[in-house]
């Protein structure tokens, strides 16, 4: 009869606990910022239509800001409400007067503290759900669904560490004064924005030494900027994946020794054949004339009013015949990439800066290229002099309706932005050949990087704190879009989704026949055997007779103690 006493007034016994929770100022206090916090933060975030990497990198600050601050606050002092101050407030009294066991009533406490704890992170995570989804939806961000990814994947892991920062709480209430264990929490509490400072120090330090590979001077965040290249570009996490994609392929098709005699004749003709393949390249020459007054060429004795004629073979695409056709994803990357470039920098502009790459592939009908004077007299140009008038103003003038009406035979975007873009991809793939095919010099500088990487792993072992930040960056991913810094050579910036104040997935090198091993790479950051610790930890010590006998024992010995 009394066992069935028990089971009707439990639910008593919970509704009383709540009571006493949701009727704290400071509990109420807290949701009330936590909730207003993030629609404020979501809003602006949105409303100032960030590029993905801004977006994500100040949202992370306010991801912080919830689990670090607010939540913890919270869990923290709900739970010394319910089992910190019991004889204090007399609520312990009063339970003794019914008929509820000690296990009873520590359980119920538990859920109680996981309940309102559940349901402040809900309506947190409902906020930015529904917030984000509506602004995403009116600026229409093409990142929207990630975004909505990313917050699910937060509702877990605040569910998770929720439990960990609970169960922690109450043991320690067991043997601490609630005084004390405010004091502590709130210190680790503080420690958890500064616990990525090791790892922002070690990658300062650590990606500016230089390592002497078979003679290549190469920094160590070129290497590893290469082999995350080719690893984010197998996951389709570079912008434009499949025009990375496919030009990866293709230098990944050539020897080393083609890849360092890249402008030789050989390698010239199978990119002409690649990029024909790839429908960006004529099979057929085409004529295109200039017209105007020669003040200047050198090595000629023309001028005056003249019309130059530039005859191509197999000249690349127009943007016009790009637009018209595209029925390729390589081509849609195309296009999609020119304009990005036209937006963001204009492409007249762009050309003008990256004008030097002209050159490399364009091939001349010669016997068709010539200038013809206003008396009808044909003078035959060389395939030299065609480039120079259009790289040098100096020893080639013309006026300005020549100069603009000659600049246009050449300013073809398709033909400037493939070539900076296979430049920047063949640096990367050309950077990983010489990591996975030649020794590495154990030089003064490798010998340091092993220290510092050393001494970093010993900090991270034990740097608690940052642990649970690494599980959630392991968890959170990269949304990839990464791409190449224009009018640099192969910079790539793969740190820019990234928070200073978070460590992220970062590996180590190990040597193999003298050589980077670059298949079998050793993380030194978020490893998941770490991650399957904390997780089990939390998991196993809330579930298991093991955890709620302590909780119950150290509990109800410290009362009695104090009584």
């Amino acid at each position: 009869m009394l066992e069935k006493s028990l089971k009707v007034n439990w639910k008593n016994l919970f509704y009383f606990i709540m009571v006493k929770i949701t009727h704290s100022f400071i509990t109420n206090l807290l949701f009330i910022i936590s909730i207003v916090l993030s629609f404020l933060v979501i809003v602006v975030l949105f409303s100032l239509n960030l590029a993905i990497d801004k977006f994500l990198v100040n949202i992370q600050y306010y991801i912080m800001i919830l689990y670090g601050i607010l939540l913890f606050i919270f869990v923290l002092m709900n739970a010394i409400k319910l089992f910190g101050t019991q004889v204090e407030d007399s609520s312990f009294l009063l339970l003794l007067t019914k008929p509820y066991s000690r296990r009873t009533i520590i359980l119920t406490q538990y859920l109680a503290l996981f309940s309102v704890s559940f349901v402040f992170i809900t309506l947190n995570i409902l906020v930015l759900l529904i917030v984000g989804g509506i602004m995403g939806g009116i600026i229409k961000e093409p990142f929207l669904v990630y975004y909505i990814i990313i917050v699910l994947k937060f509702f877990a892991f605040l569910s998770l560490f929720t439990i960990l920062v609970t169960t922690g709480t109450v043991t320690i209430l067991s043997f601490a004064a609630s005084q004390t264990v405010f004091l502590i929490f709130i210190i680790f509490c503080s420690l958890f924005l500064l616990g990525g400072l090791p790892y922002t120090a070690y990658k300062n330090e650590a990606e500016n030494i230089t390592l002497n590979i078979a003679g290549n001077q190469l920094q160590v965040k070129e290497i590893k900027d290469s082999i995350l290249f080719d690893k984010y570009v197998k996951e389709g996490l570079i912008k434009y994946p499949d025009l990375s994609k496919a030009l990866a392929e293709f230098y990944h098709s050539l020897t080393e020794s083609e890849l360092q005699t890249f402008d030789s004749t050989a390698v010239q003709a199978k990119r002409i054949d690649f990029f024909t393949k790839e429908e960006l390249i004529k099979t057929r020459t085409e004529n295109k004339t200039a017209t105007g007054n020669i003040q200047s060429w050198k090595g000629k004795t023309v001028t005056g009013q003249v019309t130059v004629q530039v005859a191509f073979t197999n000249p690349f695409i127009s943007l016009n015949d790009l637009k018209t056709n595209l029925n390729t994803n390589f081509k849609k990357d195309l296009f999609n990439l020119i304009n990005d470039y036209d937006s963001r920098y204009k492409l007249n502009n762009f050309i003008t800066q990256v004008k030097f790459k002209m050159p490399k592939l364009i091939k001349y009908d010669l016997p068709n290229c010539k200038i013809t004077t206003a008396t009808g007299v044909d003078q035959p140009i060389l395939g030299d002099e065609i480039t120079n008038a259009f790289l040098n103003s100096i020893d080639y003038r013309f006026d300005s309706t020549l100069r603009e009406s000659y600049n246009n035979i050449f300013n073809n975007p398709v033909y400037f932005i493939i070539r900076a873009t296979e430049d920047y991809i063949y640096g990367q793939v050309n950077n990983l050949k010489i990591i996975s095919n030649n020794n590495v010099s154990i030089t003064e500088n490798y010998l340091k990087l092993q220290s510092i990487v050393n001494t970093y792993n010993l900090i991270n072992k034990v740097n608690f704190i940052e642990h649970w930040n690494q599980i959630w960056t392991y968890f959170m991913g990269f949304y990839g879009d990464f791409w190449f810094s224009p009018l640099t050579n192969s910079n790539i910036d793969f740190d820019t989704q990234q928070n200073t104040l978070f460590s992220y997935p970062d590996f180590d090198f190990t040597l193999s026949n003298g050589k980077f091993d670059i298949k079998n790479l050793p993380y030194i950051q978020n490893s998941i055997l770490l991650i399957a610790i904390y997780m089990g930890i939390s998991v196993r010590f809330t579930n298991s007779k093991i955890g709620i006998a302590i909780s119950i024992y150290t509990h109800w010995k410290c009362i009695t103690i104090n009584n």
